[in-house]
């Protein structure tokens, strides 16, 4: 069967890179001050044999890292399998991982739904963040949204930042991380290092 030939390849390919990160992160964690790792989980591999089979568990395990320190990043599209998506997290945060959503349509009644799966970090991107300092509108939607997730015990992740302002806007309307190309570009700045004391943030583009 040609479309189970094609879902095992990716799964054996996502796995395979899926334990390079985890090799990487291994050794270069002693160098840094409480580092955290973002791995990207396509919901197209998800399936009955995949969810709950333990297996990302045993990767961790077998380098000696803590699951709290592993962000578990899905992005869900249009058409995904809610009950699958849902069971998966379950599992996951049993086992102590942290669960991140991203590219969330902001739409009332999917967020809502987002909501209710409950992830550990709702992940805005810059559909909302870009020209947030200068536009009440998407201000007024970025707040709706921080306050809907800070409701329910959910961490915001404002990404897409790429300049000082819409980072001290994002910050002073309550997100908890934040990320962008701005700090890349500007790693060790002392106007990203003042933010930092506030809002533990990933460095990352």
């Amino acid at each position: 069967d040609t479309d189970c030939e094609d879902s095992s390849f990716k799964l054996a390919l996502d796995r395979f890179f899926r334990q390079k990160g985890l090799e990487l992160f291994s050794r270069l964690q002693s160098q840094m001050s409480d580092p955290l790792l973002f791995l990207n989980i396509a919901p197209s591999i998800l399936d009955g044999a995949v969810v709950g089979s333990g297996h990302l568990l045993r990767q961790v395990g077998e380098l000696g890292l803590d699951p709290q320190q592993i962000i578990l990043q899905l992005s869900l599209g249009r058409d995904w399998n809610r009950p699958l998506v849902e069971k998966f997290i379950r599992f996951q945060q049993q086992n102590g991982f942290v669960i991140a959503l991203k590219d969330v349509d902001t739409n009332r009644g999917r967020l809502e739904a987002v909501f209710r799966i409950h992830p550990d970090i709702l992940k805005v991107t810059d559909r909302l963040t870009r020209g947030l300092a200068r536009k009440a509108e998407r201000q007024d939607d970025f707040l709706g949204v921080v306050k809907q997730a800070h409701g329910l015990g959910i961490s915001v992740m404002a990404g897409g930042l790429e300049g000082e302002e819409d980072a001290l806007k994002a910050l002073e309307y309550g997100a908890d991380l934040l990320q962008g190309g701005y700090f890349t570009r500007n790693y060790g700045d002392n106007a990203v290092l003042d933010l930092g004391r506030k809002a533990r943030m990933m460095f990352l583009a």
